[in-house]
């Protein structure tokens, strides 16, 4: 089974996020809230793909996080955001596989985005 991290702030939306996870069929094998505990659960977990919040806690965000892991990693990153509009394609220059994901979204959103993610760094 595929391992996903859940990089998130807010408490509540790990849960739910990771509960989704499961119901997909995937394994939750961690749940951080800032862009140097997502680093460390990338070298530690080894996830096959990654849910990254595009605003964490701390001095940095999911963006730097992404650059950061994408120098010892190549899993796909879904980012997710409330924000879309204020993400250009130019932040993610050079972070590819990823998508973006805007919140709120439900079940058949995440579990659909993880299956492309999964299809399209296959084609890579």
């Amino acid at each position: 089974m595929k391992k996903i991290l859940v990089v998130e702030d807010e408490v509540m939306l790990q849960i739910v996020i990771s509960k989704m996870v499961e119901k997909a069929g995937f394994i939750p094998v961690g749940r951080v809230k800032s862009a140097k505990a997502a680093t460390e659960a990338v070298h530690t977990h080894r996830p096959d793909l990654i849910l990254m919040d595009v605003q964490l806690i701390g001095e940095s965000n999911g963006i730097a996080a992404a650059r950061e892991i994408r120098t010892f990693s190549k899993a796909p990153i879904i980012f997710l955001t409330g924000f879309h509009d204020a993400l250009k394609e130019a932040d993610l220059d050079g972070l590819q596989p990823c998508t973006l994901l805007t919140k709120p979204f439900d079940y058949q959103e995440l579990s659909g985005k993880i299956q492309q993610a999964f299809e399209r760094a296959e084609q890579l």
